[in-house]
């Protein structure tokens, strides 16, 4: 569009006023017209100014071609290192994405309906772990930094110690039920972290080193009475060695998606909505690490390995509402900073294998619910 209109503007005006200072004559000849010599001038103009913005756009288009073959390296760069890391896509992966699109004459497979006889608890629960109940969360207005302050570059609060307070609003603020709402006799409870359909296939569970009178441990996550449910003790040996690499203060949180909670309602496209919830809540976790001046980084653990850290393969009572890992973080209460003040990119964690595989292997308390 630009370079049409830069044609007709540079190209077809300067002609046509060239053809009112020149008419041609009933003998087929051209002669000056009365017109003052100014339009001459601005016909002069143009077919310079004409000549010199085609060169731009001549060299405007190269530059623009250079960048897109350039991108086009990078991106097959990136691609080719990502198909050596984690293998190119397979077949059932890419079918899978086809067959669940939505299209213009049919909606990808489901039920159809409600079957409310077989609907999912929205709250796991523990029954017969240990029970840790939280401190009542701080006021907003008594939280370190506002809301507002969340987005900038630089922490919006000064760190704050690892204590079972603070980690009762970190978890509050990021995983917890916000709201009942009410409509007749019908009540059910809206949280933090958004979530397709309210249905909120996410589980979240921290790995803890000692605090305060909690010993160091993997616990769940109960929104529904805001606790904690020791799930497996850990040694201080054993948290030692799990945490090696770690400095002190840090603490793991691991997420992990309920799928039939998603399928009970919207059928085969389920696992893209836990997906998409698991980035949710992901969000909702660094922002509340923000708001106490932590950092919260992804660690580099494979799934096998996360679900044996979280004990997402011990007392699941269906394989309907079975759990699988999403991924596992670091929480850093003590974030390092850059040489002039400003905070640096935390490290990668791994964490040690023989230190989950330890994990793994304990007594796990609690029998999961349906």
């Amino acid at each position: 569009h630009f370079f049409a209109a830069t044609f007709f503007v540079h190209c077809i005006v300067p002609a046509f006023s060239f053809s009112l200072c020149f008419p041609v004559t009933k003998a087929g000849t051209r002669h000056p017209s009365a017109l003052p010599s100014l339009t001459l001038v601005v016909v002069i103009l143009l077919a310079i100014s004409s000549l010199l913005c085609m060169r731009r756009l001549v060299s405007a288009a190269a530059r623009s071609l250079r960048f897109c073959e350039s991108s086009h390296r990078l991106l097959a760069s990136f691609q080719s290192r990502m198909n050596t890391l984690a293998g190119a896509p397979q077949p059932a992966v890419l079918a899978y994405h086809e067959r669940t699109k939505h299209h213009y004459d049919r909606m990808a497979k489901s039920l159809g309906y409600m079957d409310w006889d077989t609907q999912p608890d929205p709250f796991r629960r523990f029954p017969g772990a240990p029970l840790i109940d939280l401190p009542t969360p701080a006021e907003p207005s008594a939280l370190p930094a506002p809301y507002g302050s969340l987005y900038g570059p630089v922490p919006a609060a000064s760190a704050q110690p690892l204590t079972l307070q603070v980690l009762s609003n970190f978890l509050y603020y990021s995983m917890s039920i916000s709201a009942i709402k009410r409509a007749g006799s019908a009540s059910w409870a809206v949280r933090v972290n958004p979530s397709s359909g309210n249905l909120h296939p996410s589980e979240c569970y921290v790995v803890l080193p000692p605090i305060d009178a909690a010993q160091a441990g993997v616990y769940h996550y109960s929104p529904q009475s805001h606790e904690l449910e020791l799930r497996a003790s850990l040694s201080p040996e054993l948290w030692t060695r799990l945490a090696a690499g770690l400095t002190q203060g840090c603490f793991l949180v691991g997420l992990s998606s309920i799928h039939w909670r998603e399928s009970w309602k919207y059928g085969e496209r389920a696992f893209r909505y836990c997906q998409l919830d698991a980035g949710h809540a992901l969000a909702a976790l660094r922002l509340a690490a923000q708001l106490h001046g932590w950092t919260l980084s992804l660690c580099l653990a494979s799934d096998d390995h996360a679900e044996q850290l979280l004990g997402l393969g011990h007392d699941m009572v269906h394989p309907h509402e079975r759990e699988v890992p999403d991924f596992l973080a670091v929480v850093r209460t003590q974030p390092s900073t850059g040489s002039v003040g400003t905070p640096s990119v935390p490290p990668l964690w791994v964490p040690s294998p023989e230190g989950v595989e330890a994990v793994g292997a304990l007594s796990w308390q609690g029998r999961a619910n349906r």
